[in-house]
């Protein structure tokens, strides 16, 4: 059995009770499309690395993925396969592993590890399929509900701010504003917020805290003591400048309209997109 077909059978179900539709594409994803504003998915990817040899099995190993995307980036693309840059901060995808490690503020251990890397071999069905299960009652615990509270525009910056924090830069220079060398910048969702500073300091105010609670627990890779105030200089100013930018655009009639018509256009191209993945 390939590793697709172990993934639609022990998937697909679940998935398709959730109101999450096959999308039609090279690889499998699974996606709903919510308000014609934010799209769910979830998929699976080879982790290219991992090879064990146990009982005389080579075994090779898979992780389930996901996250979301609105359809103000410049294309969403649910058609090509994902690796392993897709996942973190500079990523596009989250997994079960990360978000334990973000809600829990836990050190890595061996029972977490096995929120991720789950073992298969494409000649051997019976450990393949146990794996899928043991996979599925996980991304029920974490990735699932993570990702289907996700329903609108503030919800998804908060969702990338968490764990996709790299997909809301916005380039300083004007003339920038519009680039997009991956197609997933979400910087611009700020623009149809009520009230994008309220909005921005309170993602500040909860990295501070995040790191702050992770250094005190001396968690494995937190800032340490020494370092905390640099650190929270160097985001604060990161920040307000962040927010001095929205506002030059926002105050700049010319400039904030042609912002509008870009988010208007990036909409009605990528809704014509979701209808080619089936997602209409």
């Amino acid at each position: 059995m390939t590793l697709n077909a172990a993934f639609i059978k022990g998937f697909n179900e679940e998935l398709t009770k959730r109101g999450f539709v096959k999308v039609k594409g090279r690889h499998t994803y699974y996606a709903k499309l919510l308000n014609n504003e934010i799209i769910q998915f979830i998929t699976y990817m080879k982790e290219k690395t991992y090879t064990i040899v146990e009982n005389s099995i080579t075994l090779y190993a898979f992780d389930i993925v996901g996250g979301v995307e609105s359809v103000y980036r410049s294309s969403i693309e649910l058609g090509r396969t994902p690796d392993n840059q897709d996942l973190g901060p500079i990523g596009i995808m989250t997994d079960n592993f990360d978000i334990f490690m973000t809600q829990s503020m836990d050190n890595v251990t061996d029972e977490n590890r096995m929120l991720r890397a789950f073992r298969y071999n494409t000649e051997q069905d019976d450990i393949t399929l146990d794996s899928f299960n043991k996979a599925l009652a996980v991304s029920k615990k974490y990735l699932f509900p993570t990702i289907e509270k996700v329903a609108d525009v503030k919800g998804c910056i908060d969702f990338f701010s968490t764990y996709n924090s790299a997909l809301l830069i916005l380039y300083s220079e004007p003339d920038n504003y519009f680039i997009d060398n991956d197609g997933a910048n979400e910087s611009l969702l700020y623009f149809l917020t009520d009230d994008y500073s309220t909005m921005i300091n309170n993602i500040w105010k909860a990295k501070i805290d995040r790191e702050k609670k992770k250094m005190n627990m001396d968690l494995r890779g937190s800032i340490k003591p020494e370092n905390f105030d640099k650190y929270c200089e160097d985001n604060e100013k990161y920040f307000k400048e962040l927010i001095e930018r929205l506002n030059r655009i926002y105050e700049d009639k010319s400039l904030y309209k042609k912002v509008m018509i870009e988010l208007n256009r990036r909409k009605q191209v990528n809704i014509e997109r979701a209808a080619d993945y089936g997602l209409l």
